[in-house]
């Protein structure tokens, strides 16, 4: 949301620890919760962007918690995908009662996989399959439902989704300032929003190829990488500008495994690391 005012609707691809635009659309919008309906029409126009055979693993919160766009995922387009929904969701298990997720008690570090079981109470959808878990570091509940059986792993795959949230922080308070722009326009806001994806672009490969050549202490001091390679390479065209540096020609994101990831601090990444989970796992045939 901007301004209580403008809605971005947008899909990015993860890379690296963020997330790099590839379609959105700005619609003038009170609210963050939007139908189905609204984003169909960019979700289609992304799928044919995509190589073909390449297999799409779909990231998103609770507002997009939509039988609707569930359906057209797998039937549509052939996307995996992972998504968060609310406590309030109704299960529908074979030859069991009916009941909602908040019904579920789960302890710190408890976690419940459910297989193949229908939802929502007024027209059944599924089967679909969900994992449930309250986190032992932050105490927060999970709640993700897939296409594909859950796992642990299931929750680590979701989580992956909050790459998009460093996006936006690059494209807010810690970088382009979006909410100072005085654009109060959709399309123009849509056009700025295109400035910002080519440039996000630009800036992530110049700190992927930094962190490539061997160069990233010119940019960063820290052992370990501390910065998203946007940034990273944002520092690096400051050394152009300033130090007579070259930019790098290439404009492609390498599908390599990162050989650098980041660190936020060593202290973050043990707790992370220390996560366990207590398994509960029901299996339901129709």
């Amino acid at each position: 949301m901007l301004w209580n005012r403008y809605c971005l609707i947008r899909v990015s691809v993860r890379y690296r620890g963020r997330a790099v635009p590839v379609g959105w659309r700005v619609i003038e919008h009170k609210s963050s919760s939007i139908s189905f309906n609204v984003y169909e029409q960019l979700l289609r126009r992304i799928s044919r962007l995509l190589p073909i055979n390449t297999k799409v693993r779909f990231l998103a919160d609770r507002g997009f918690a939509d039988t609707k766009l569930m359906n057209y995922l797998e039937h549509n387009l052939g996307w995996h995908y992972r998504i968060r929904v609310k406590n309030d969701l109704w299960v529908l298990p074979p030859g069991k009662i009916p009941y909602q997720l908040r019904d579920l008690h789960l302890n710190l570090g408890d976690a419940i996989l459910l297989q193949g079981v229908k939802i929502t109470k007024t027209i059944p959808y599924g089967l679909v399959n969900l994992a449930l878990a309250r986190d032992p570091v932050s105490h927060e509940l999970w709640y993700i439902i897939s296409d594909e059986p859950t796992s642990l792993q299931t929750l680590r795959e979701y989580g992956e989704r909050f790459d998009i949230e460093e996006e936006f922080l690059d494209e807010k308070s810690n970088g382009f300032q979006l909410e100072k722009s005085l654009i109060r326009s959709p399309m123009a806001l849509s056009r700025l929003c295109l400035v910002m994806a080519i440039t996000s672009l630009f800036l992530t490969v110049q700190g992927q190829e930094v962190v490539k050549t061997g160069k990233r202490r010119l940019v960063d001091c820290h052992t370990f990488r501390g910065n998203s390679y946007l940034r990273l390479g944002w520092e690096w065209v400051k050394g152009v500008l300033s130090r007579g540096w070259r930019f790098f020609s290439t404009l492609c994101l390498c599908g390599d495994v990162d050989p650098d990831p980041a660190i936020a601090s060593q202290k973050q990444t043990q707790k992370f690391l220390e996560r366990e989970f207590q398994v509960r796992n029901f299996s339901f045939a129709s």
